[in-house]
């Protein structure tokens, strides 16, 4: 979903990167880009749509501000970063530092652009590790990358620039921590010479202060989306799991709403179809005419990347830096001139971070959600954090909520109520394994292909594992083209996976 959202968004402007005369390719690469149509479409097969794309014509194929993907690159996913630009799931990337088939291809086709990884603070801890030792490998090959995130803990921006230090061979000239800068927005410069940090500025519409409410109840939260609704204003109520996502939808229909449910596990077809919707009903320009009391309720997949904005927003509880994501999405457009509302406020359904009577409080709300965000230290002190405050003000109180979080050695829960150590501990165990598990796994720079640690364990790059997930058995659905079955037929069942 993040990578056909920023492939929209590149083809409008990426031939402005490039001299006038250029034909740059414009690749998708993922493992679903087959059923992208309008980058299908856009793939060169021929000789002569080559030579009318270089042309300058008239035609589709020469309209310059039209994308373009020679079809030797559309066609294989190692290939993919020999086109100019590119964009895809981090996995296509991280497969270079694995030990699978065509690794080098696609590094060696990475060395000479900039890798640029969007939403870095996302990522688990194995994929964390993943990306601080391609940053090595990127960074010794001679590139340049560009890290983004809006809500990244200084622990983590500290373990990418030694990360690409490290690939610069200059450990000496690194300093033991970041320079003291807690400005935000924040750039942080790497390079042969040092580290330097420089506070960026932000435009005045950036600037706001947004009221944040805890909630306690599902009611509650059906109540406000209904009341919002009626009132003509558009919506989003974000879930922390696809099940109680499903459930918030079914509540609402018995509302009589006709809420719209996106989440994950739509086949790709009809997921494609939806965030098509959401974005010329909720994007910067009401295509449909839709909008007043239109509702969404969804998972993660609101969270970022789509461009789109809501009058009002339900979230479940999460960790701080997800929660200050989905808030972006608030009044996200500031040019929008007519509101149903006087102002935004951001509703968290939430347990109450000063009433922690048993390990099940996070569960509460959800014990769906229990599992996902297994650290309930870090998602207790979300919620004291955020709840003290009252208010989310950007951009200067972003940096201070995000450490207030994340600003503990991992050992540390003095702070945290003493029925929630256990689960934090056992996530804290977690991520140890799972980062022991990463290096286990990666190639070691030093050692070159000869080395001992990087003689084991390859294989192709189509069963190479770049996220530590467990195994989903995938199901295709089809649709029966043969005559009717008589009546005196038998039919067994198949089985299905969960």
């Amino acid at each position: 979903a993040t990578a056909n959202a920023m492939y929209e968004r590149l083809s409008d402007f990426y031939r402005r990167l490039f001299a006038a005369d250029a034909r740059p390719s414009l690749v998708l690469a993922h493992g679903r880009q087959a059923l992208h149509e309008k980058f299908q479409g856009t793939i060169l097969t021929s000789r002569p749509e080559l030579d009318a794309c270089n042309a300058d014509t008239e035609g589709n194929n020469g309209d310059r501000s039209g994308p373009a993907c020679a079809a030797w690159i559309a066609g294989s996913h190692r290939k993919a970063f020999l086109a100019h630009v590119g964009v895809g799931t981090i996995d296509q990337a991280l497969l270079g530092v694995l030990p699978s088939k065509f690794q080098a291809l696609r590094l060696c086709g990475l060395a000479s652009r900039v890798l640029v990884i969007d939403e870095a603070h996302a990522y688990g801890t194995y994929m964390n590790k993943e990306i601080e030792t391609l940053l090595e490998f990127h960074s010794n090959l001679g590139g340049s990358a560009i890290v983004l995130s809006a809500t990244l803990p200084q622990s983590q921006r500290q373990a990418l620039t030694v990360a690409f230090a490290r690939g610069l061979r200059s450990n000496a000239k690194l300093p033991p921590t970041l320079p003291d800068v807690a400005a935000y927005p924040l750039l942080t410069l790497v390079s042969g010479s040092g580290t330097t940090a420089h506070p960026v500025n932000t435009r005045a519409d950036r600037h706001r202060v947004l009221a944040v409410r805890r909630i306690a109840s599902l009611g509650e939260a059906i109540d406000h989306v209904a009341d919002m609704a009626s009132k003509g204003a558009a919506v989003a109520w974000i879930r922390n799991t696809v099940g109680d996502a499903i459930e918030a939808a079914e509540a609402l229909r018995q509302r009589s709403l006709t809420p719209v449910l996106l989440h994950a596990r739509f086949a790709m077809g009809d997921r494609l179809a939806i965030e098509a919707d959401l974005i010329s009903t909720l994007g910067r320009e009401d295509k449909t005419g839709r909008r007043a009391g239109y509702v969404i309720a969804g998972t993660q997949i609101l969270e970022q990347s789509l461009d789109y904005d809501v009058d009002a927003m339900i979230t479940d509880l999460a960790p701080i830096d997800l929660l200050i994501q989905r808030a972006g999405r608030l009044w996200r457009h500031t040019d929008r001139t007519r509101r149903p509302t006087t102002s935004p406020e951001l509703l968290v359904l939430s347990p109450d971070p000063a009433d922690v009577r048993d390990h099940k409080w996070y569960g509460q709300i959800s014990k769906r959600a229990a599992f996902v965000y297994d650290h309930h230290g870090i998602v207790w002190r979300s919620a004291k954090a955020l709840f003290a405050t009252g208010h989310i003000t950007t951009p200067g109180g972003i940096r201070d909520l995000i450490e207030q979080v994340y600003g503990h050695l991992p050992t540390e829960f003095g702070d945290v109520p003493e029925k929630l150590w256990p689960q934090s501990q056992q996530a804290v165990g977690k991520t140890s394994v799972e980062r022991s598990i990463a290096k286990a796994n990666l190639l070691q720079l030093d050692a070159g292909y000869s080395g001992a640690t990087n003689l084991l364990n390859w294989c192709e790059d189509t069963i190479t594992r770049t996220r530590l997930d467990r195994p989903v058995p995938m199901l295709r659905m089809a649709r029966s083209a043969t005559p009717a079955l008589s009546r005196s037929a038998k039919v067994r069942p198949a089985r299905s996976h969960e």
